[in-house]
């Protein structure tokens, strides 16, 4: 059976759209596609089982939302840069780790931008070996303030601004880095951390604009992170 779990989680709390799987990367066919009515592209065909199981969940979830809205589809088609294209009206996002798809979707009259992310705990040793890449100096400090937590901490930190790379790419259409944005504050009681734009990436998304964003703990220490841009 691919699908261990698969249903709509309120993780955090802004009445969004959200649908969460489990699925078992073993169980994965190429059957799948046609049996969930999900479009397999030209393009996956030639790609490793990883990238075909991966794809199909986090498409699979995408579906599931839109269906929420009153949309019925089997494709949801991909841009230059690899982003999801929604139908119009509508704005979302899509990710995937080593067992987990997730999929969020809501109206693009309520958001400038969503994104959503969730990724596997980050060893201590890759921890090690990309920090530098990922946070500065001031953002490592805030992440080590309990060492027990450091490893689970920095996940969140990666995925959080893969998050929202995520939302903010509609409005800046283009690839910026990690230091376009810094981790001023985090709140462990509310799973909320805010930070602020180092840069103007868009005339909406200016240098020193703060942001908030969530963060939720599976049990197996998956990350979950979202980020909502207010228009």
């Amino acid at each position: 059976m691919f699908f261990i779990t698969q249903e709509f989680h309120d993780w955090f709390n802004k009445n969004l759209s959200i649908y969460h799987c489990i699925f078992d990367r073993e169980s994965f066919h190429d059957n799948l596609f046609e049996t969930h009515n999900v479009v397999m592209p030209d393009r996956l065909a030639k790609s490793v089982l990883k990238r075909r199981s991966e794809y199909f969940a986090g498409r699979y979830c995408a579906i599931k939302t839109l269906k929420r809205f009153g949309i019925e589809t089997s494709f949801i088609d991909t841009g230059e840069n690899r982003e999801p294209l929604w139908p119009q009206g509508l704005i979302g996002s899509i990710s995937h780790c080593s067992n987990h798809a997730v999929a969020v979707i809501d109206r693009s009259s309520r958001f400038l931008g969503i994104g959503i992310d969730i990724e596997d705990k980050i060893s201590a040793k890759t921890m090690h070996n990309v920090q530098e890449q990922i946070l500065d100096e001031r953002e490592l400090q805030i992440i080590s303030r309990n060492p027990e937590e450091k490893a689970i901490l920095f996940t969140m930190a990666f995925s959080v601004k893969e998050a929202f790379f995520k939302a903010a790419y509609g409005s800046v259409r283009r690839y910026f880095g990690f230091d376009a944005v810094s981790i001023i504050e985090l709140d462990r009681m509310a799973n909320t951390v805010s930070f602020e734009l180092n840069e103007t990436l868009a005339e909406v998304l200016p240098k020193g604009m703060l942001v908030q964003g969530s963060f939720h703990i599976l049990p197996n220490e998956q990350v979950v992170t979202c980020i909502t841009l207010n228009h």
